[in-house]
């Protein structure tokens, strides 16, 4: 079995539609920074090829930056926890694996927390490549 790990620091952005217009669809360009950020850290880190096969998540952080108007203990507000993921594992396709439909397991379920001194607004993530029986 293979695994990867990767921290990535920056304000996590979240997958959104496009916005169509007349002459075609333009993404968030902000949201196609934070991309390019995690798959550049991400090639960095794995010198193979995508790999081919079932992909388990040992585990995935969202740190997000907490508004000063906002006391929670937890980060209870939008975007989704879904949507964060989603731009981290289409950042991370055809570098880590071939396609994001490939991960067919959370050994521990995703998580949205407040960023902290020690824990800078960004991601963390391992996953693991599983081995065909």
């Amino acid at each position: 079995m293979s695994n990867f790990y990767l921290r990535v620091e920056g304000e996590p952005i979240p997958w959104s539609v496009s916005k169509i217009y007349r002459h075609g669809q333009k993404k968030n360009p902000r949201l196609i920074a934070w991309q390019r950020l995690i798959s550049l850290q991400a090639k960095l880190k794995h010198m193979g090829d995508p790999w081919i096969g079932a992909v388990l998540v040992r585990f995935i952080t969202i740190r997000r930056t907490r508004p000063k108007s906002n006391k929670t203990k937890w980060p209870i507000v939008k975007p989704d926890l879904d949507n964060y993921i989603k731009a981290v594992w289409d950042a991370l396709q055809g570098i880590i694996y071939v396609n994001d439909s490939q991960i067919v397991h959370y050994e521990r379920g995703p998580r949205k927390v407040w960023a902290t001194e020690i824990a800078p607004p960004g991601i963390t993530l391992e996953i693991e490549r599983m081995e065909e029986e």
